[in-house]
């Protein structure tokens, strides 16, 4: 199942209720609670992950489930090995949550359906040759129960469309009326960055006198956002959107921004995806113009 995304700007700061599907019916009726374990890609200390984990922690007290919560912090490798240690181990989950991983999933899921453990997935899907050798769940993987990811190419559209609103509104166009646009996405192969991307691309391609002229790779970062968009900014001094993956990349454009001494919200315009505490915060002060999200609440959502 899919979530359903939320724009929010300067003119609407309203959260949209999520409704999701996840597991099955009646899971706190059980004498014992259940337990189930969910693996992070990231270390502790990212606003988006920890903000999902979050949710999930409290909606998993509410309920008397047990939640063991494990970060990754080095990559599909680590995660893979932690995924054997808690399937392995003597005090095993119930369920197991993770996300889809090109390569390593099936191998997580196989080793889990041995242990008699249910997978679910959340947050992402994997690529289309993946999908070919795991299926869908239910099939080749019993044990499989579902996967829930929200649609990130939409997510890039719809904050593409907005920031293009906002900029015509404002008349940032160039000289030859053409409003000039660079976008900062995640890393090169990552499905949720080309997706978001993808999303960025059609929202220009149907829009007249709107040009992208990059859209540079990242490794995620704050950092490596502020330092593509010093390097665009100098080449493209005409830029009035820059259009970000993530909150905390739309950051680091900020800061880009300002070292070029021009006027956030006036004469450029930045915003990013995921409703992150810090990206809210830069919303309401004018900082950026605008954030994308909603796909937190997975980690609610899981439980019904």
């Amino acid at each position: 199942m899919r979530a359903t995304w939320t724009l929010i700007n300067r003119t609407l700061l309203v959260a949209t209720v999520l409704l999701f599907a996840g597991f099955t019916t009646g899971m706190t009726s059980a004498k014992e609670p259940l337990k189930v374990t969910f693996i992070s890609p990231v270390a502790q200390g990212d606003p988006f992950w920890d903000e999902l984990v979050s949710v999930m922690q409290a909606s998993a007290a509410d309920l008397e489930i047990r939640l063991k919560v494990l970060h990754s912090d080095a990559g599909n490798r680590q995660l893979l090995e932690l995924a054997r240690r808690e399937i392995r181990t003597a005090d095993k989950p119930d369920y197991l949550v993770s996300l889809l991983l090109n390569r390593i999933s099936g191998v997580i899921m196989e080793e889990a359906r041995l242990q008699g453990i249910k997978f679910f997935s959340i947050n992402s899907d994997v690529s289309e040759s993946d999908t070919q050798i795991i299926g869908e769940p239910r099939g080749r993987y019993a044990n499989w129960i579902g996967k829930m990811y929200p649609d990130d190419e939409y997510a890039g559209y719809i904050l593409a469309k907005s920031l293009i609103a906002q900029a015509r509104e404002k008349k940032l166009a160039d000289p030859k009326g053409e409003l000039e646009i660079i976008g900062i996405t995640g890393g090169v192969g990552n499905r949720v960055a080309a997706a978001r991307g993808q999303g960025l691309r059609r929202a220009v391609a149907e829009t007249s006198h709107a040009r992208l002229n990059r859209l540079a790779d990242t490794d995620w970062s704050k950092a490596e956002s502020y330092r593509k968009s010093m390097q665009l900014l100098d080449r493209y001094p005409q830029t009035s959107i820059i259009w970000s993956a993530s909150d905390l990349m739309s950051l680091g454009a900020v800061k880009a921004i300002k070292e070029f001494h021009k006027s956030l919200g006036t004469e450029i315009l930045t915003g990013g995806i995921d409703w992150t505490a810090q990206g809210i915060r830069a919303l309401q002060s004018k900082v950026i113009s605008g954030t994308v999200g909603g796909h937190f609440m997975e980690g609610d959502g899981l439980w019904f």
